[in-house]
């Protein structure tokens, strides 16, 4: 029950903080045999949410052993299907409990049921997937040999975040073909070191065509500057809808092109491109707009500006009644975590834990003046949401309106820069 009422929290929060999540081949993650989900962990507990909140299976996750230390803790993380798994940080004593995770873990792949494993063994905010460990390989052998039947498979998947901070950002997550443990079985019955290496290369490989990522050696900072102008000439303008279950994403595509041909490129070449954006940027921030202008995509229509007029009373209703959760995830963010890794799951937080227990409140505030006005409040989620949507709206109008604004001259060089920009990094999609 527990884990059900996890899913679907995970599933409203998202509608809050996410602008659009893309979840690319979902399907190639089985319901009938044993899958082994591999992903990179890029963001803290996000990604747990992202995969457990949208695939139907029901999914169990194997998680860092310290999180299980508190006891209400470690109640909660097995109700929602959580596994530890313990690392040499945590002592030789503490790791002597993974036999009974890996078992437990087998005994759950050979009911064939979903087991996610972040397999790069720690969390790290980069733009890149870095190489994974050999535990889910082993497992997966493990799989193979005590339970042949649930023929065993590694789903290579990768998770990307926009912009990891930020509220309405968006996220892609996508999973890979099955990677087929059994082929590997011979080799494995001859020489176990050999084969372990062979699946985990195989598995790495596919990670990495998967991956929406720049050369290690290039600052994240130099890769979000590249991936939001990359991002910037297909965004998707539509509200809806926000959770997007596809086979192909045009964002993905630009954003992993721009990647790949910028960390093709000599660190020259690379520094007067990041020079370039820089001071395009420099210009549009001081003009008070966005690249979006620059593509001619987000012209205001009349239809904005009746939203804007008819929407106003809602926005300030919505923005108010979720003011205090969101406030709270956002303080307890910046003075409570250090580490960029772990920021974004700590403004989910209100949502996930503390939001339900705020409408609960005010359902029994509201029910004072009966039952009807105690079913308003869920209302409350919905204006939340919709005060995001207009604020987004907002700031687009007034962003076409200074860019209007601007004289044909400036505008014309503005588009010019940008539209130098592209070819470098997008090559036939300028």
């Amino acid at each position: 029950m527990l884990y059900l009422c996890a899913k679907l929290i995970a599933k409203i929060s998202f509608f809050s903080v996410y602008r659009k999540v893309y979840i690319i081949n979902e399907d190639n993650v089985p319901g009938d045999r044993a899958a082994l989900v591999t992903c990179n962990h890029p963001n803290g507990f996000v990604e747990p949410l992202v995969i457990g909140g949208y695939i139907p299976h029901s999914l169990y996750f194997l998680v860092r052993g310290s999180a299980f230390e508190n006891k209400i803790a470690r109640y909660l993380l097995n109700a929602i299907h959580c596994i530890p798994i313990f690392r040499f940080r945590d002592g030789f004593a503490m790791m002597r409990k993974n036999n009974k995770s890996m078992s437990a873990s087998v005994n759950i792949l050979s009911e064939k049921n979903p087991l996610i494993v972040f397999a790069e063994g720690s969390t790290q905010q980069v733009r890149y997937v870095r190489p994974i460990q050999k535990g889910a390989i082993r497992l997966a052998f493990d799989t193979l040999t005590n339970a042949p039947e649930s023929d065993p498979c590694i789903i290579p998947s990768v998770i990307h975040f926009s912009n990891p901070q930020f509220y309405r950002s968006e996220v892609v997550m996508e999973y890979g073909e099955p990677i087929n443990v059994a082929d590997y079985r011979e080799l494995y019955k001859t020489h176990k070191a050999k084969a372990i290496k062979s699946l985990l290369d195989d598995t790495n490989k596919a990670m990495q065509v998967l991956s929406i990522s720049v050369a290690p050696a290039i600052d994240t900072k130099d890769a979000d500057t590249v991936f939001e102008i990359a991002r910037s000439t297909v965004r998707d303008k539509n509200i809806f809808p926000i959770i997007e279950k596809v086979s192909t994403s045009p964002n993905r595509d630009a954003e992993r092109i721009a990647g790949n041909n910028f960390s093709e490129l000599n660190e020259t070449d690379r520094n007067e491109i990041i020079g370039d954006i820089n001071k395009l940027k420099t210009e549009l921030d001081q003009a008070g707009i966005n690249y979006e202008q620059l593509t001619g995509r987000t012209k205001s229509t009349l239809f904005n500006i009746v939203f804007l007029v008819l929407g106003f009373l809602p926005f300030i209703i919505g923005r108010v009644l979720n003011i205090i959760p969101i406030k709270i995830g956002q303080a307890f963010s910046k003075s409570k975590v250090k580490k960029d890794e772990f920021k974004a799951v700590m403004k989910l937080m209100p949502f996930l834990i503390f939001y339900p227990i705020y409408l609960l409140f005010l359902g029994l505030i509201f029910g004072i003046g009966g039952w009807l006005s105690g079913l308003g409040v869920l209302l409350v989620p919905v204006l939340g949401w919709f005060s995001f949507v207009y604020e987004g709206q907002f700031k687009e109008f007034i962003a076409n309106r200074k860019f209007n604004a601007l004289s044909q001259d400036a505008q014309q060089k503005l588009s010019t820069i940008y539209q130098n920009i592209l070819p470098k990094l997008l090559n036939n999609r300028a």
